[in-house]
């Protein structure tokens, strides 16, 4: 299997998922067997707990949803954001 890609159709069912929080930032990469959905602790920890399950919810919905494509998934959490990134 080559390496793995995030495409239109998957963006667009992850877009349909409502955010549960205004400002959570998530990155989506291919890798070589699998899509990484990124999240930050220093952004996540802005939050309530109970906002914070209410993200972890929704990687679990995204995680889903590219599976439902076939690809597999793994969650994975960075300390701190790129630079560039707005909250």
């Amino acid at each position: 299997m080559g390496k793995i890609f995030y495409n239109v159709d998957m963006a667009q069912a992850i877009r349909r998922i409502k955010r549960p929080v205004k400002g959570l930032v998530m990155d989506i990469k291919g890798m070589p067997h699998y899509l990484a959905v990124t999240v930050y602790e220093e952004n996540v920890m802005e939050y309530r707990e109970s906002e914070r399950e209410a993200i972890m919810s929704y990687l679990l919905m995204v995680k889903d949803v590219i599976e439902s494509y076939g690809v597999p998934c793994e969650i994975v959490g960075g300390k701190s954001m790129p630079r560039g990134k707005s909250v």
